[in-house]
């Protein structure tokens, strides 16, 4: 049960290559959603990211694809007129049967 707490918070990002064009939201949870403002799930990260800190947000997220480790930061939602939303947040890889990363799981929590 302390799982279904988190799922309003997370958002997965799906890899099809290495470029922003080629990461798109799979899924996002309402509470995510909400702090947006829209709902981005099949969006691109190139559509989405936007503000001072999206490009921090995308090196973070290359980081965690090249290390194949986890990220935890501090930072604000990397959308339009949505950066007065500050979040920690964490992003976790995930890989397939070959190894390749696949995907990014978000979790956010606001501060």
């Amino acid at each position: 049960m302390e799982i279904a707490e988190l799922l309003p918070w997370i958002a997965v990002i799906e890899r099809n290559n290495e470029s922003p064009s080629g990461h798109h939201y799979r899924l996002i949870g309402e509470s995510v959603i909400r702090l947006m403002g829209k709902n981005y799930t099949g969006k691109k990260l190139d559509e989405v990211l936007a503000g001072n800190q999206s490009n921090d947000h995308w090196k973070d997220l290359q980081t965690v694809v090249e290390c194949r480790t986890p990220s935890f930061a501090q930072s604000v939602i990397p959308v339009e007129n949505r950066d007065f939303n500050k979040i920690i947040r964490g992003c976790f890889p995930f890989c397939d049967n070959t190894k390749n990363i696949i995907r990014l799981i978000i979790v956010l929590e606001v501060i």
